[in-house]
């Protein structure tokens, strides 16, 4: 009967330390998920009560977006998250103190019409790309990058989605061409342009991430609002700045475009196809760096894909953070769903604890070596 006993215990036990392994390796699992999200929020200032908070503390993402204005035509009365360089510091502060890892802080700062920070309260360049192209001064470019630069460093933003380096060859788009994103319709300039602004932000130590690839700048959609096919449309001349970029080590993050090319990938938009990350921008230029989606919020993926579909090809295709921008349409749990999404599918198979793995690897080296370590 002893024997019996001791042998029911032992069963026990070991039962009981394997379920708390594996509860403690899904806890870690679901952390290192967590880090490869960058979500948007409401807000000027951190409250408790703000979905954010938990996203933050508890969940554990691994970054943050900031927005000036609502874009949630359903939700006219929303709030973003900036006033003044005294407000945004003191919410950019609050943001990571209660984060176990420092987070990413971005925003979409390229100057001109796509500026969050206003130049009546910021001191932020005031020329847009197309400007700083036409006079085509790398000198100009630089100490321009350097201002905005430092106003993003002293109010705790550490990372910007610019420099654009999308070429200005199709005159009738309206989301590049039209508010006047691209430096220029010839690679040597628009490289120049966005070489000075690399330097200008690391100086600061402000990551850059250069958009959108592999080229949006002869697309006659907008990808924010639906599919977006550049078929016939694309130019190989498109890939020359991150070619340059990349062999020069000046490329430090890519963010990938939603637009679909036939030629490519006939399955998915560049955003979501291994074709295009793994085989254009990793294997053919050399790319090391990080990998973002655009936001995945944006009309053509949330009007063709499920988002189970949109992160599990986005995680599979090679990128390393998935962008939630949470301001075209408002989710309150979209930081929630997408961290319980991708466990389920890393568990069942479909997406390789690896990828996570590989990709938890390069956001928390360069936290480590960029935005320190936090105890």
């Amino acid at each position: 009967m002893k024997k019996i006993i001791l042998l029911v215990f032992v069963l026990f036990f070991g039962a009981v330390c394997a379920f708390a392994q594996g509860a403690a390796e899904d806890k870690i699992l679901k952390q290192k998920i967590a880090q490869m999200l960058i979500v948007g929020f409401n807000g000027q200032a951190l409250s408790p009560s703000n979905p954010i908070y938990s996203d933050i503390k508890d969940l554990g993402i691994g970054g943050v977006i900031l927005f000036n204005k609502n874009a949630d035509i359903t939700r006219p009365n929303l709030v973003k998250n900036i006033k003044d360089p005294e407000q945004l510091k003191k919410l950019t502060g609050d943001l990571q103190k209660i984060s176990r890892t420092p987070l990413f802080i971005a925003i979409d700062q390229e100057g001109g019409l796509v500026s969050r920070l206003s130049p009546s309260y910021f001191i932020v360049s005031i020329y847009s790309a197309r400007d700083l192209g036409t006079k085509n001064d790398p000198v100009l470019t630089l100490t321009e990058a350097e201002k905005t630069a430092k106003t993003l460093k002293d109010t705790g933003v550490n990372l910007n989605f610019a420099p654009c380096v999308d070429l200005d060859i199709n005159k009738k788009s309206t989301v590049i061409s039209g508010f006047r994103r691209a430096y220029s319709d010839n690679p040597a300039v628009v490289t120049a342009q966005a070489r000075a602004v690399i330097k200008g932000h690391d100086k600061y130590g402000v990551l850059t991430v250069l958009k959108h690839f592999p080229g949006h700048g002869s697309a006659a959609g907008d990808t924010h609002a639906g599919f977006v096919d550049v078929t016939k449309t694309y130019d190989q001349k498109e890939l020359l700045p991150y070619k340059t970029l990349i062999s020069e080590g000046l490329a430090h993050g890519v963010l990938m475009a939603h637009v679909y090319d036939k030629n490519i990938d006939s399955e998915f938009p560049a955003s979501l196809s291994k074709k295009t990350i793994q085989g254009t921008l990793v294997g053919k230029l050399g790319f090391k760096g990080l990998v973002f989606t655009d936001d995945i919020q944006m009309g053509a993926l949330k009007n063709n894909f499920t988002l189970e579909e949109t992160l599990k090809n986005a995680i599979n295709a090679g990128n390393d953070v998935i962008v939630i921008g949470n301001n075209l349409n408002y989710d309150p749990e979209a930081a929630k769903k997408s961290v319980e999404i991708v466990y389920n599918l890393v568990k069942s198979g479909e997406i390789p604890e690896t990828r996570i793995d590989a990709a938890y690897a390069k956001i928390m080296e360069y936290k480590n070596a960029n935005l320190g370590r936090k105890n």
